[in-house]
């Protein structure tokens, strides 16, 4: 949306600049309410658990990897007690 008027819109992340200065685009709270309303129902239906599988799968990945490196840390600790 930030891109596709350049006199309206000009903040990439909050509104609230847009919002004060008053160049949000009329209807912007509409346009989003409906996007909002379609990412729902796409991460709702759609076959194999739509977006609800794939943030599993992220917080899998997520968690093995935060394990590896407690693994690693402690390995190379216990390494280098030994040394010393």
């Amino acid at each position: 949306m930030h891109h596709q008027y350049p006199s309206k819109n000009f903040s990439l992340y909050f509104t609230h600049w847009d919002r004060a200065l008053e160049t949000i685009k009329p209807g912007y709270e509409d346009e989003i309410g409906r996007i909002k309303k379609e990412q729902a129902v796409r991460a709702e239906g759609g076959g194999g658990g739509g977006l609800r599988r794939h943030y599993s799968v992220l917080v899998a990945c997520m968690g093995s990897t935060l394990a590896l490196s407690v693994l690693a840390y402690l390995a190379a600790y216990n390494a280098l007690v030994w040394v010393l």
